[in-house]
């Protein structure tokens, strides 16, 4: 991908942005920042990558009866519109993934952003939810994206 970013970069040398959306795969921001320079630049996931990841992982883990009790749980976490509503859902979330042991121990604990890519326009909410998930992501053993 640098090659790709690198001509991206002879085109558009100025180019600066606040965020950078990909897929959960460490090689695209590797690649962005070998190219470009990434302070204050905040990396965001794709949502449907993430939610691919953790169906993925729900499947193998949680049984039937629970599995559509975590996805409620994960959609309202990542649609959570102040850093309350979030550390509230955050809390219960983190709670049940304790004690009913729905994560395995050798997951990735690197911080993770979200966003939601279906939205035309990335809104204050969707961004401040990026950040808030990010802060705790690093404290929640997830899936990695694959």
């Amino acid at each position: 991908m640098s090659p790709v970013f690198a001509a991206l970069k002879e085109r558009h040398p100025n180019l600066r942005p606040q965020f950078y959306m990909s897929d959960c795969a460490d090689a695209f921001w590797n690649s962005w920042r070998a190219v470009f320079e990434v302070e204050g630049v905040t990396r965001l996931y794709c949502i449907w990558h993430v939610w691919r990841a953790w169906n993925a992982h729900i499947m193998k883990v949680v049984d039937d009866a629970r599995r559509s009790q975590l996805r409620e749980m994960l959609l309202k976490l990542t649609q959570a519109s102040t850093p309350h509503a979030f550390y509230s859902l955050y809390n219960t979330y983190a709670e049940i993934m304790n004690s009913k042991e729905y994560m395995l121990k050798d997951q990735n604990k690197k911080p993770r952003s979200l966003a939601n890519t279906s939205q035309k326009n990335m809104s204050s909410t969707t961004v401040a939810n990026c950040g808030l998930v990010s802060a705790a992501w690093a404290q929640i053993s997830l899936p990695t994206c694959t």
